[in-house]
């Protein structure tokens, strides 16, 4: 029974390969017509190392000024007073008491009807 299952994996095998490899897009090879045979020849030459001469600068020397150092000179601002702020309580006033109105009794409303 092994060599019948051997047989039938190994051609699924080829049958899965032949479709993969039929789905690939062809290559097209490319050919070049040669009339004559070209001969191409290639001399590598090394070129000589320049040392890059060192450029040398002149170093210009600017005159410095001394600094000058500053006088006290300046006044202090004027001291202004401070106001202490006092809130004045304002009188407290009572609500006035609404007069109430006096209860009728029930017994004239139905002595008027």
């Amino acid at each position: 029974m092994n060599l019948k299952r051997y047989a039938i994996a190994g051609s699924a095998s080829i049958l899965f390969h032949s479709l993969l490899v039929s789905a690939m897009p062809d290559k097209k090879i490319i050919t070049v017509p040669v009339s004559e045979p070209a001969s191409v020849s290639v001399n590598l030459v090394s070129l000589p190392i320049a040392k890059p001469e060192p450029v040398i600068q002149p170093i210009v020397e600017t005159p410095v000024e001394p600094i000058k150092p500053v006088a006290k000179t300046m006044t202090p601002a004027p001291k202004t007073e401070m106001k202490k702020l006092v809130q004045k309580t304002k009188p407290v006033t009572k609500p006035k008491a609404e007069p109430k109105k006096k209860a009728v009794p029930k017994n004239q409303h139905l002595k008027k009807q």
